[in-house]
């Protein structure tokens, strides 16, 4: 993984990634070296990030938690999961479940701020709820990997929303950081939304 991205994995209080997101690979054990842990733990976080996986259609198999062990897991559900699943979840992840009406983006971070103390977080993986996020304008930075590959499907979601459904309105970023290993240029992107996102995100400071 490039040291790029572990540093913004290891900066965040929360990752979050979709059920059934490649995200998992990027949290397998020992990806957080000791450094970057002593760091995390002189900032008052967990030595580890908290893990959130998300589950918009109440479907989870846990074998989908790949990685370290000691890092806390929190299991979101838009609906009730399955009793063999919540039995083998049992010690192993925190399960919250919402309305059923989907993965409501405020809902899942007031949940994470007030139950588990998280300020900061990164979505790595599950593109409809970044999507969703976006929409809110709950978004305040976007870290963007561009790879000479193309590829993709004639539905596949990407993170404007699907094909003919896409954003209302475009969101102005400013480059903070580029960097080129191995062939892929990794960036990072200030997004600068209007007055509403500062509100927002005042609003969750003080929640904290």
């Amino acid at each position: 993984m490039a040291q790029f991205v572990v540093q913004i994995l290891a900066g965040a209080d929360a990752v979050v990634e979709g059920a059934i997101s490649g995200g998992a690979a990027f949290m397998d054990a020992g990806w957080l070296e000791e450094p970057l842990r002593a760091a995390r733990l002189a900032r008052n976080q967990s030595a580890c990030p908290l893990r959130v996986f998300l589950s918009g259609h109440g479907s989870f198999e846990p074998r989908w938690m790949k990685g370290e062990a000691s890092a806390r897991r929190v299991v979101c559900s838009a609906k009730k999961l399955p009793a063999h699943v919540l039995a083998a979840l049992e010690g192993v992840a925190e399960v919250r479940v919402g309305a059923g009406e989907g993965i409501q983006p405020e809902e899942v971070l007031r949940s994470l701020s007030e139950e588990s103390g998280v300020r900061s977080l990164v979505v790595d993986g599950g593109g409809g709820f970044f999507l969703s996020l976006l929409q809110a304008g709950c978004v305040d930075e976007l870290c963007l990997a561009l790879e000479p590959r193309l590829f993709g499907n004639k539905g596949g979601e990407t993170l404007t929303g699907v094909p003919g459904d896409f954003l209302p309105a475009s969101v102005k970023a400013s480059l903070v950081k580029m960097e080129e290993v191995a062939g892929e240029c990794f960036t990072r992107w200030k997004l600068r939304h209007q007055r509403e996102l500062a509100e927002k995100i005042d609003a969750f400071h003080l929640m904290t």
